[in-house]
């Protein structure tokens, strides 16, 4: 059942003509939807956004008609109002009792840690200083994401003048020297990427203490947004994304480079189709990991959901083939819409990882073909020797597939 603030809010956006009765609708199936799959609250407003049916502009005229702004407990997910809280004020959670603080600018989905805020206005004062401009080359313009690794910015690179992608580190890494060397050694490892369904590797570096790594910038969604906005994607989507996300997985193969946290943020879609695999900062590389202890301590790197279970028990023992695996589960999210082992705890998701079997996709929708859901069950096969070898071969596997929906 939508929250009694939801309903009011669609109500509003009625009353003021902003849409119609059957829109609103939609959007709240959608959000029940989006929430029955991430098991995690959502709110109408950001339904009606993502969905195109509300612009930022009216969503903060209504949210201020109700006297309410929404924003998210990092730790647990409560929703909290923050419309009379000031930027940079603490907010204690109702539930987890955790105080964290109200970030800058227009629909902040979470509230932030300490280190996120430093990092945010050490980074914004630089820029409104000059300093970052005169120093690193770059003219910081505006956030377009975080993440627990860090705060991507778009920025225009001075010397080019071009636009980029700047990623700058936040979070444990910066007090780990280790960490660092391994960021570094890892962006480097990156730049040797030249593919078109990579994004590129620009540049690394470190400006007043900040770590940053500036990358091709992309217009478009991640396949992430693309599910949230559609609930799934066709077979054929599918399809077609995964080919290109082995494709890449193909030529990074080639380099000896393993990405570790293939999932669908970080799968960018253009306008025209073309897909680009981001965020390197979890790569192993093999030809240089292989002595040098970047992931000695066994941590389980990656995002629980998508992880082959080889890479929950000891992140040490990872080959390619656990990149094919996260394509496999990626897959099955973008055909029927469900993140596979959904929970909001990580210990029951590796337990269900490492125990239980993903559903048939056709259990969900009946349409997905029978060859696309064998290609996924193979990928996500538990014992890493009965998936496929190569991401080679699951390129091959998922052509043939494409081949198949084409002729039927």
């Amino acid at each position: 059942m939508p929250s009694k603030s939801d309903v009011e809010f669609g109500d509003l956006a009625i009353a003021r003509g902003y849409a119609t009765r059957e829109r609103v609708d939609q959007c709240l199936t959608a959000q029940a939807d989006l929430e029955r799959a991430w098991r995690r609250p959502s709110t109408l407003d950001r339904v009606m956004l993502n969905k195109g049916v509300l612009s930022q502009a009216r969503i903060e005229e209504l949210q201020a008609a109700q006297g309410r702004k929404i924003c998210l407990c990092p730790v647990c997910d409560t929703k909290i109002n923050i419309v009379n809280i000031a930027t940079g004020k603490r907010v204690r959670c109702p539930k987890c009792d955790r105080r964290r603080i109200v970030p800058i600018g227009f629909f902040p989905e979470y509230l932030l840690t300490e280190e996120e805020v430093q990092v945010t206005q050490t980074l914004s004062g630089l820029a409104c200083a000059g300093q970052f401009h005169d120093i690193a080359g770059f003219e910081v313009q505006r956030e377009l994401g975080r993440g627990a690794s860090g705060v991507v910015y778009k920025a225009r690179q001075l010397s080019l003048d071009r636009t980029v992608a700047l990623k700058v580190l936040t979070g444990n890494i910066l007090a780990n020297p280790e960490e660092l060397k391994r960021f570094f050694r890892e962006a480097r490892a990156g730049m040797k990427l030249n593919h078109e369904n990579v994004v590129r590797t620009i540049d690394v570096g470190e400006t007043n203490g900040l770590h940053w790594i500036s990358m091709e910038y992309i217009e478009g969604m991640t396949m992430r947004q693309l599910l949230t906005k559609h609930g799934e994607l066709s077979s054929t989507s599918a399809v077609g994304h995964g080919i290109q996300v082995a494709r890449a997985l193909d030529h990074a193969h080639s380099l000896g480079i393993i990405h570790r946290d293939i999932k669908p943020a970080n799968l960018l879609v253009q306008k025209d189709g073309l897909l680009k695999v981001t965020d390197l900062g979890l790569a192993k590389n093999l030809r240089e990991a292989g002595m040098s202890g970047i992931t000695a301590d066994g941590m389980a790197i990656g995002t629980p959901n998508y992880m082959c279970p080889e890479q929950v028990m000891d992140a040490r023992s990872v080959d390619h083939r656990a990149d094919i695996y996260s394509l496999g589960a990626t897959l099955y999210h973008a055909v029927t819409g469900v993140v596979p082992f959904a929970s909001k705890n990580v210990l029951e998701i590796a337990t269900k990882v490492l125990n239980e079997k993903l559903p048939s996709p056709r259990t969900i929708i009946p349409t997905v073909p029978e060859s696309l859901c064998a290609v996924i069950e193979r990928m996500t096969k538990k014992d890493a020797a009965e998936r496929y070898a190569t991401p080679a071969e699951a390129l091959a596997a998922l052509e043939k597939v494409r081949e198949e929906i084409g002729s039927a």
